[in-house]
Order: structure tokens, then sequence, then C-alpha cells
């Protein structure tokens, strides 16, 4: 009798292990090995710490924890297992963490220089609005040459960084997108999604899932999702760009669109407390 209820126990462990991780989101071509066989990920797929998640360039996937309730991102492309997938988004958004809460703190110093540029300026305009959301962020900006340096070197490289925060995405509707972003962080956060067109030159623009006006901003223990159901276009990529502070988004475009177009010009800003998130 014993012997019947360790073998039950042991089971039951097991049976709960394998249902610990699932995929949460994930994009085109990503698949599983599990027990010998590969399938096409599918949302809500259970996983087992050891399968293998076979990702293709360009694609991502989320997986979720349930026992925590976090959610882990691939930061690179090929076959890696589900453990050592959440060990890597872990140690990638810790170091992305504390690049942004270290940005945070220089508010309150001199700013911060990334290549002789000044990380952040005092906004010449009160938001009273912002003022009571974020009292302590409302009178400071990031400097727009500095972010776009960054975004842009980011495009044309193609090498992106993982998130401090939980960031899910994948495909909705009829090939569209969608992302839910959960701020962990004890400060608040602000963000836009931009795309870069699927025509030579890497044109950057607004995203239909972007914020025309302005930024998002997202306090500590809240979470934002927005969902976009028509086809884009093939070929089209979309970034989250994520700071500790706004930014004048319409500036900040501009500016990319021009270093883009002259990369020469570009100074190394590896520094800037900032997050550029590749979505699709």
């Amino acid at each position: 009798m014993k012997k019947i209820l360790l073998m039950l126990t042991l089971l039951i462990g097991l049976t709960l292990q394998a249902q610990t991780y699932s995929i949460y989101s994930h994009t085109k071509g990503v698949k599983v090995e599990s027990g010998g066989k590969t399938v096409d990920a599918t949302d809500g797929m259970p996983l087992k710490p050891n399968d293998m998640l076979v990702i293709p360039a360009n694609g991502s996937v989320s997986v979720h924890d349930k026992n925590s309730g976090d959610i882990f991102t691939s930061v690179s492309t090929g076959k890696i297992s589900v453990t050592k997938l959440k060990i890597e988004a872990s140690r990638k958004a810790a170091s992305k963490g504390e690049s942004m809460l270290s940005g945070m703190k220089s508010r309150f110093g001199d700013g911060g220089a990334v290549g002789g540029s000044r990380v952040y300026k005092e906004r010449g305009m009160v938001n009273r609005s912002l003022t009571a959301y974020d009292p302590e962020g409302d009178g400071i900006e990031m400097a727009p040459g500095v972010l776009a340096a960054y975004i842009a070197g980011k495009v044309l490289n193609r090498k992106y960084d993982g998130v401090p925060v939980d960031l899910a995405y994948g495909e909705k509707g009829d090939g569209g997108l969608f992302f839910n972003l959960h701020n962990t962080l004890d400060y608040p956060v602000y963000f836009n999604v931009l795309k870069i067109a699927a025509v030579e030159g890497n044109e950057v623009e607004i995203s239909p899932l972007g914020q025309p006006n302005g930024t998002y901003v997202v306090l500590p223990r809240q979470a934002i999702r927005r969902e976009h159901f028509d086809t884009l276009p093939a070929g089209e990529s979309h970034v989250v760009v994520v700071t500790p502070c706004q930014f004048d988004l319409d500036a900040v475009i501009e500016q990319v669109n021009t270093l883009v177009r002259n990369p020469e010009a570009i100074e190394a800003a590896e520094e800037a407390a900032v997050c550029v998130v590749r979505i699709k």
C-alpha cells in the first residue's frame, strides 16, 4: 500500500511539473520538441522543463510560469530548453532592469550623459494630470537625440533587447498583432510602439498598436493590453520602446529616420536607460 501511495505521489508530482509551464504567446514558425516528437507551438500548450523550443530567425516565444505568474520571453533564436529560456530571459531582464533603474535615479542628479549628450532634459511645460500620476517624472523627458541613436542602432543591427517588465505578444485575428505589458518594477514606465516598414531604407513610423499622442505610461502593478486584428504587411517589423520617463515621439521618429539614412552619424548609446523589444 505504501509503495502504491509513493508511486501515486510521484506521478502527481510529475503531472504538476508538466503543467507548470505553458506557451503564453509565439510568432509563426516556433516549434516544440518533446518526447521525441516535434510539433508546431500553440498558445496555451503545456510544457515540461526539458522540452526544447525551436525559434526561427526573427521569431520569439513567451513562456508562462504558472507557479510564479511570470512570463519569460526568448532573447535569442535557435533551439533552447524551457529551463534555459527562463534563465536567459531573467538574466537579460535583470541587466536591463538595472540599467533602467539607474537611469531613473539619475533623474535626480545631473541627468547623466551618453557620448557627451545629456540623457534627460527638463520639460518646459508642466502636465497637471501627469504631475498627479507620476510627480517625480512629470518635469523630465528623455533627450530625443540619445533615444533616437539607441533605437536607430537596434534597427540597423537587428539586435534587440530583453525587457525588465512582463511583456507578452503574438499574432491576433487575421495576421494582426497584440501585446500585453505588465509593469513589475517599482516606478512608472513609459513606452510606445514603432513599425519598421517592409521597404528598403528601414523607414520608421508609429505602429497601429502605438500611442500617437505622447506615450503610454503604466504605473507599478498595472498592465495594459492592445490588439490589432487586421493583417499587417509581410516583412514589416514592430518594436516596443520602453523608457523610465516620457519622450517626444515626433522628434524621436524624425531623428531615427535621419540616422538610419546616415548610420555613420550614430554615436554609441548602449548605456541609455532604454529597452527596444521586437514583437513582430
